[in-house]
């Protein structure tokens, strides 16, 4: 690698080629021992082998993130970047001395009801684009160190780190709720050409959450395969939350939990305390 091609480089980058040349020089030791072709054919080598993994992580990054939205996670990303989240979560209540029943955090899963008419009426391409937005909105109405994915269609999936009050969980998930259940202004081309004027859509989501499962905690978050059998078993529960979600009527809130089956969840003001929400499940 000549001068000119170092530049192109970042210091750590700079660091792992070294590390790739003095490999190579170990396997090529004898081949060309103690003459200047030597590290020629090392340094083509090591260049070869570090633009591959800077491509292989590259491509990586593309994945872990929706195709259309690279603000969000794509349904790879979610289930990659979940596992060191519990563990994060986890970690830090130990650290506080605060070990809950259940592994803290709350996974929710999102449809998005009568989106079919959308596509239809509109077309795919402004489909697509209101399905960005309804991503933006779910990211921007999270706390900061939640995660938001797409999974796929008009699925969409987050995480709602170190939750372990269900309630919680619930008047996060109202807010969502809400927030694409309000009129989102979709423009065919320009919000700022006043002949442009945005396109009338008024959908509104169902919601399925589940809490992780009671247990010994210190075993279900003890390796990296333990962890995601804890989150591959909350995901299959928050999908048959979203299920009965629908089946109540859509445009609600399904919980699933250790206390019993699938219950719908609403929330109203508290009259005694108009700050605080009240949550109720039947």
């Amino acid at each position: 690698m000549d001068q000119t091609e170092k530049t192109v480089y970042n210091e750590a980058e700079l660091a792992r080629f070294e590390e790739i040349k003095a490999i190579h020089r170990q396997t090529l030791g004898n081949l060309y021992p103690n003459t200047p072709i030597q590290e020629h054919v090392i340094e083509y080598i090591a260049g070869i082998d570090l633009k591959g993994e800077l491509r292989a992580a590259a491509l990586s990054e593309m994945v872990d993130h929706d195709e259309y939205n690279p603000d969000i996670l794509s349904q790879n990303g979610f289930y990659r970047a979940t596992n060191p989240l519990l563990e994060e979560s986890a970690r830090e209540m130990h650290n506080l001395g605060e070990m809950p029943a259940r592994a803290p955090g709350v996974i929710g899963y999102l449809d998005l009801d009568g989106f079919k008419n959308v596509n239809d009426q509109y077309g795919h391409i402004m489909g697509d684009a209101y399905l960005n937005l309804v991503g933006q909105i779910i990211a921007a109405t999270l706390r900061p160190g939640d995660l938001v994915a797409r999974l796929h269609g008009d699925e969409f999936a987050f995480f709602l780190k170190g939750v372990v009050d269900l309630d919680v969980g619930v008047i996060i998930a109202e807010r969502i709720r809400n927030a694409i259940t309000d009129s989102i202004p979709l423009f065919n081309q320009n919000p700022n050409d006043p002949e442009d004027k945005p396109l009338d859509i008024n959908l509104s989501a169902s919601i399925g959450l589940a809490t992780f499962a009671k247990g010994n905690i210190s075993s279900q978050l003890a390796t990296d395969e333990s962890r995601q059998q804890l989150v591959t078993n909350a995901d299959a529960n928050a999908d048959l939350a979203l299920y009965e979600a629908k089946a109540a009527g859509r445009n609600c809130i399904g919980v699933f939990s250790d206390e019993g089956p699938v219950r719908i969840a609403n929330t109203k003001p508290d009259p005694d305390h108009p700050d605080q929400t009240i949550v109720e499940y039947h």
